[in-house]
């Protein structure tokens, strides 16, 4: 024969669904979509696999006449020589209780059931639109870099806007008490200058009025007609102020790290801010620091460690007890 009985088998399987050996079984393929295995990064085009069911075993010719034409010999003889191969195949199972079809599966003797079982090869993909696709390899793609450094942005970004809502805040509650008491105020100023001034228009000369005079009240006489009032010149006193020099605010100190690992629970872009909380943390027992780096953020850190691991079980006690935002910098 030019092709033996598995070959032929084979070619069909291309182009049919089904194909029967006469006093065997049934070869059937069943479609599979593309596949990938994230635990050994393979990857498997969508393809038909091979299936064997031992109770379909009528001939139904289509092996017959494929072998007759492509071996040149009658139909009979075809048949003749597919119950010869399927005897032999018959005859291996029995003895060393497995039969390997190449490119179509392994068909053995199962010891607990005792009955026959199929396993397809995987090998010869038999889906006719997945032509030359094979199965391959691809390596993970290394995000860890990318993930950490987005995950730092959004925790600086977090701090900074958390920081001046505070601050918004404070001045934002002065604003109700400006606006109810500045008409009382200028109302008590406008009266005392009617009353202290006799006929005049209280609304004339408002902006002339001498602030320093409501330091010290007008005296009157008592032994003076009632007709005449007497005033008293008010001398306007000279008020000395003192201007103290503002006070410089120093920036707080960095620390030069050494080369190794650090736990950042803060991160600010203003120097006064990081010095405050740094005070904040020192108080409550922790060893905190202005750590060196990037220059735009004012870093607030906990902890020198020189190992990624030490400070990675650290970082685990101090996400519970201190800031579950804090993150591992190195160096």
């Amino acid at each position: 024969m030019k092709l033996s009985l598995h070959e032929h088998i084979s070619q069909l399987l291309f182009d049919h669904e089904c194909v029967i050996v006469p006093g065997f079984g049934a070869f059937l393929t069943r479609y599979y979509a593309a596949e990938v295995n994230h635990a050994t990064h393979m990857m498997r085009p969508p393809s038909r696999r091979v299936h064997f069911n031992a109770s379909i075993n009528e001939n139904e010719g289509l092996l017959a006449k494929a072998i007759s034409h492509t071996e040149g010999v009658s139909y009979t003889n075809a048949l003749e020589i597919i119950k010869a191969e399927v005897a032999a195949w018959k005859h291996s199972l029995s003895k060393s209780k497995k039969l390997n079809l190449p490119g179509i599966g392994r068909l053995y003797i199962d010891e607990a059931s005792k009955k026959l079982q199929f396993s397809p090869s995987l090998e010869t993909n038999y889906s006719t639109s997945s032509y030359g696709l094979s199965i391959f390899r691809s390596p993970a793609i290394q995000r860890e870099a990318q993930i950490r450094k987005t995950i730092h942005k959004a925790i600086e970004k977090h701090v900074v806007v958390e920081h001046s809502e505070t601050k918004t805040r404070k001045v934002a509650t002065w604003i109700p008490w400006a606006a109810a008491l500045g008409p009382i105020i200028i109302a008590s100023v406008i009266g005392y200058s009617y009353f202290t001034q006799g006929t005049m228009n209280p609304m004339e000369n408002v902006a002339g009025i001498n602030w320093m005079q409501f330091s010290r009240p007008i005296e009157r006489m008592e032994n003076a007609p009632s007709e005449t009032i007497v005033k008293e010149e008010v001398k306007t006193p000279v008020v000395t102020k003192t201007i103290e020099a503002p006070v410089e605010i120093a920036e707080p100190e960095e620390v030069v790290l050494e080369k190794g690992y650090f736990i950042i629970v803060g991160s600010f872009k203003d120097a006064e801010n990081a010095e405050t909380y740094i005070a904040e943390l020192n108080s409550k027992g922790y060893d905190a620091y202005l750590a060196n780096g990037d220059k735009r953020f004012f870093r607030v850190a906990v902890g020198q460690y020189s190992t990624h691991e030490s400070a990675a079980q650290a970082l685990t006690s101090v996400k519970q007890n201190l800031q579950p935002q804090s993150w591992i910098y190195s160096n």
